[in-house]
């Protein structure tokens, strides 16, 4: 469905530090932070944007803290 949608559209793009694009075609700065509306629990369950998104980056080279994983 959508996420399968979503994730085919991202393995399609450049999502490297200095070539991600904000919407002003503009390159996202490296310290940038990705926000939503989903709430934490629903990033935890796998149902939120930045759950999809964040494997993504960590691959295109991001570091990427999480705010949905229960400290420990």
């Amino acid at each position: 469905g959508y996420r399968l949608a979503y994730e085919t559209m991202l393995s399609g793009l450049d999502l490297a530090p200095g070539k991600l694009l904000d919407a002003n075609e503009v390159a996202v700065p490296q310290n940038a932070t990705l926000i939503c509306t989903c709430a934490r629990e629903e990033a935890a369950a796998g149902r939120c944007h930045r759950r999809w998104l964040a494997p993504f980056l960590e691959r295109a080279g991001w570091e990427v803290f999480v705010d949905w994983q229960e400290e420990k």
